[in-house]
Formats: C-alpha cells, sequence, structure tokens
C-alpha cells in the first residue's frame, strides 16, 4: 500500500482558463458515505492531498456563486501523476441592452451563510422630470425579488439615484448613486466602501526640502463612485510628519517635503461600519514619498 500525491486544479471557462481560489475540496469515499480530508484552493487554484493508491474515491466541489459538477469520481494510481482539472462555473456579469443602462446584479445571504431566497428589494428613484432617450421616465417604485439561490438581477439608469429599501431590513433605507458602467455587483452598490486609490501621477515620489508637488487624486468606492481626494470618506496618516506633510482639496493632493528621509502617506476608511469578507483594504497605497535635504 502507497500514498501518491493527487493534485486538483480548479479553473475557470474563459479562454485563458484562469485558476479560481477559495474552492472548498472534499474528499469522500466512492460510496460518498465517509469524509476523509478536505482543503480550500491556493491562488494557483490547486488544492493538494496525499491519499491511498488504488482507490477510487468522489471529490465535492463548492464556492459560493459558482457552479460545479459534484460528484466527481477519481482513482488514485501508484504510477502515473493524479493531477484532474475541475471546471468552475463562474457567474458572467450580465450587461444591458440599452447603453443607458446599468446592470445591478448579486446575491443576498442570510446570517447563516445559506441563500436569502426571494428577497424582496424595492428601488425608488429620486430623479424628477427625466427624459431617457426621448422618453419620459415615470418615477414608480421598483420592485425585484430574488430567486431561490439568492440571486437578484435589475436594470437601473447610469448615473441615476435611487433609495433602496430591502425586505427584512425594514429599518435600512440606503441611497445609491448608480455608476456609469454596464454593470456593477448588487453588494457593492447598496453597500459600498472605499475600494481603491489612484495618483496622477503614481510614486514613489522624490521631492526636495521645501518643494510642493500638485498630484491629481482619485479615491474610488465599490460601487464605481469618483469620490476626488475622498474629503470625509478616508482619513490620511503621514508616518512620518518630520519628513513630509500635506495639503488636500477636492480633487488634488499636494505633497510638501519638509525634512530628509523616506515616509509613506497612507489611506483608511472613515466609515468602518461595513464589514467585507474578505477585505483586501484600499488598494493603490501607501504612496511612498522620498525627501532629499
Amino acid at each position: 500500500m502507497s500514498y501518491e500525491a493527487v493534485n486538483f486544479f480548479v479553473k475557470d471557462t474563459t479562454v485563458s482558463a484562469n485558476p479560481v481560489a477559495g474552492v472548498l475540496v472534499r474528499v469522500f469515499s466512492q460510496d460518498g458515505r465517509t469524509a476523509y480530508t478536505q482543503t480550500e484552493t491556493d491562488a494557483a487554484g490547486r488544492a493538494g492531498f496525499l491519499l491511498e493508491a488504488g482507490v477510487t474515491y468522489q471529490a465535492r466541489f463548492y464556492k459560493f456563486q459558482i457552479g460545479f459538477t459534484n460528484p466527481q469520481f477519481f482513482q488514485v494510481s501508484a504510477t502515473q501523476l493524479n493531477t484532474f482539472d475541475v471546471v468552475a462555473e463562474v457567474l458572467t456579469p450580465p450587461t444591458p441592452l440599452d447603453a443607458r443602462l446599468c446592470t445591478a446584479f448579486g446575491y443576498f445571504r442570510d446570517a447563516t451563510g445559506a441563500p436569502k431566497s426571494h428577497t424582496l428589494i424595492h428601488f425608488t428613484p429620486k430623479f424628477d422630470p427625466t427624459w431617457l432617450e426621448g422618453a419620459a421616465v415615470i418615477n414608480s417604485r421598483i420592485a425585484v425579488r430574488a430567486d431561490e439561490t439568492g440571486y437578484a438581477q435589475v436594470n437601473l439608469i447610469r448615473n441615476g439615484q435611487y433609495d433602496v429599501t430591502i425586505q427584512g431590513e425594514e429599518d435600512l433605507n440606503r441611497p445609491i448613486s448608480v455608476p456609469d458602467a454596464a454593470n456593477v455587483n448588487l453588494a457593492d452598490l447598496v453597500f459600498p466602501v472605499v475600494a481603491r486609490v489612484v495618483f496622477d501621477p503614481p510614486g514613489p515620489h522624490t521631492l526636495a526640502v521645501g518643494e510642493r508637488r500638485t498630484l491629481d487624486m482619485h479615491v474610488l468606492g465599490s460601487d464605481g463612485q469618483d469620490l476626488g481626494t475622498g474629503l470625509g470618506s478616508v482619513m490620511y496618516l503621514v508616518r512620518d510628519t518630520n519628513v513630509l506633510q500635506y495639503e488636500c482639496s477636492s480633487k488634488t493632493l499636494t505633497l510638501i517635503g519638509v525634512g530628509a528621509g523616506t515616509t509613506q502617506l497612507e489611506l483608511t476608511r472613515a466609515d468602518q461600519s461595513i464589514v467585507r469578507i474578505p477585505d483586501p483594504g484600499i488598494q493603490g497605497q501607501p504612496l511612498v514619498v522620498t525627501v532629499t535635504a
């Protein structure tokens, strides 16, 4: 009896066959009655095991919002590589037929992590009056109900502002701003956070003592909104104020060299009430600045 390395590589259905990380892979006996082991795929889409050769197993795959063929049977060989490719059916973001619209789409889950089936979502327009391609827009409430998997989809007018009410969250009335984009995730639209910052020109920067350098700055929300320098949405932190100070307007950031050295300018979200799991934080930072004497 020998034990052999077994590797599953989970990839999506695009032409480039991108790896899919975070997929739970569970290994069972052939009849599915005994669970042996489990792990998640890494950044390369790989899940590795050490299993007994000459035995047939079944594997099951799971990641929320992604479809798999389950179960999948495989036999471990003592003489050949035990490498298996697994296809993941990743949701393709929908796009509207009308270029003036943005498709908001996504899933709802309850506090147990299960799909929040048949959730009712109301969108109330806040614009009046409006013409769209020569047609009058009637500002009536839009009702959308999620399906049994918790998935919901609706077309909204780009750059439009709405109030959103979600069934089961009657006290929650969220104002939203629809991005000028083909689509947006519903969770990002209803519960946006600061997601990214872009400095123009990008860093790192080198200044002389006493020099002032003005950058264009774009703090971007997860809903696609450009918040300029993010005044009120982000907090600024200079690691060493003896090296660098700054001034901020609604659209530009001015770096001021104070003393010789190297430091970093970092941003944190002012609103910490929305929890994202996982949370990569604000991308595109910190900004590294060196000041020379």
